[in-house]
């Protein structure tokens, strides 16, 4: 027994030491994206919902709550990460990198012209957002309350067909443009951006400058959150491995304490075994004494429960027989009465046709001295009628 407690203590040991390592190593992040400007971040500031219950590090978990990341699963495909993958300095490095190559490829393309984009949100606070194509889906840009409840944004795009779509409190919708679909299953709006005249629409060009340059200053800032965050990391690191050193110096002297504490406890065992084994030999004979009158007990209870159990069947045969006879009372008074009833029905029945017969032999009667009584009219009808003929003939 002291054996087994003795190596649980250590296992318990061992595991709350790489419990304590690796709270410290790992983050888990979890809590949706709502959009948010590049501002020193908080412990409580939400993230991009394709990173809920995503691992990362302390510099990318940092990094993604200062950002303004769409929050799309393109986000971390464009990063090279894979599922079961923990986000790190290296993810964010190839993220920002293509941001860069895609900023630096909208300068080259050529001229860019200032959109007007704009969406009609119910009445109400609200944070309207937009994503498009132009940033590789990969910047999220703030709206402007406009006349009328309308929200507004001036852009420099690239001319052509530019496809984008609304965040608005954090759901995607369309806005009042034309709809088009990207070949796997997702619809966007979409509007054709002149190659020479532009598609202002009543852009501001000072103003879609204005935000061509923030952009600038939003990979700079993300540029600066990489490289503070890679000193952190090299920091962090030591800080790690310091704190790895410690806690295996502590692990090995407490290894060192419950090995000798497993040496006195062997001694202290070897003795309790020897007092174990004699109060177990007691015990075992007071068990046989006990069990022996245990089975003398049950073999009386026994007995007497097999007399109860035959005085409850006799008592039970007699119960069934005086049932029995009271049902056999019952069913003689029962064809007794149904006999009785039978008998003065049928009485009742010949009764009635005793006076029908009369009945009818009394109308036979008067019928047959309705007939003698015609028969007699008619004889005498007769005898006047042959009278009257022979008058005249003398």
């Amino acid at each position: 027994m002291a054996r087994v407690m003795i190596a649980g203590a250590l296992l318990l040991a061992s595991v709350a030491s790489a419990a304590r390592l690796q709270s410290v190593r790992n983050i888990v992040i979890k809590g949706p994206l709502r959009g948010g400007k590049p501002q020193p971040p908080s412990p409580t500031a939400k993230l991009p919902a394709s990173l809920d219950g995503v691992e990362m590090d302390s510099s990318a978990l940092k990094f993604f709550r200062g950002s303004m990341m769409a929050p799309t699963q393109h986000l971390l495909n464009m990063m090279g990460h894979e599922k079961g993958q923990k986000v790190t300095m290296q993810h964010l490095q190839t993220l920002h990198g293509k941001m860069q190559a895609n900023q630096q490829r909208l300068k080259e393309s050529g001229k860019l012209f200032p959109t007007r984009f704009r969406f009609k949100a119910p009445p109400g606070e609200h944070n309207v957002q937009l994503v498009g194509s132009w940033s590789d889906w990969l910047m999220v840009h703030n709206l402007d309350v406009g006349d009328a409840g309308e929200w507004v944004m001036d852009l420099l795009v690239p001319g052509g067909d530019a496809y984008f779509k609304f965040l608005v409190d954090g759901e995607w919708v369309l806005g009042d443009y034309e709809v088009a679909d990207d070949g796997f299953g997702n619809r966007n709006n979409k509007v054709w951006v002149d190659h020479t005249t532009g598609s202002s629409s009543g852009a501001n060009s000072a103003v879609a400058k204005q935000k061509a340059a923030q952009q600038d200053l939003i990979l700079k800032h993300l540029d600066s959150e990489i490289s503070a965050g890679l000193v952190r990391d090299e920091a962090e690191e030591a800080a790690l491995a310091a704190e790895e050193a410690r806690e295996q110096e502590r692990l090995n002297a407490e290894r060192e304490r419950l090995r000798a504490e497993e040496e006195k406890a062997k001694q202290k065992l070897e003795e309790v075994a020897r007092v174990e084994a004699a109060r177990r030999e007691a015990a075992m004979r007071k068990q046989s004494e006990a069990a022996a009158a245990l089975a003398a007990q049950e073999a009386l209870d026994r007995a007497a429960r097999k007399r109860e159990e035959e005085g409850r069947a006799e008592a039970a045969r007699k119960d069934e027989e005086w049932r029995a006879a009271k049902e056999e009372e019952k069913a003689i008074a029962a064809r007794q009465a149904a006999a009785a009833a039978a008998e003065m029905a049928a009485r009742q029945e010949a009764k009635k046709a005793e006076m029908r017969l009369q009945k009818e032999v009394e109308e036979a009667e008067k019928t047959r001295a309705k007939a003698q009584a015609a028969a007699a009219a008619a004889a005498r009808e007769a005898k006047k009628a042959g009278e009257a003929v022979r008058l005249p003939r003398e």
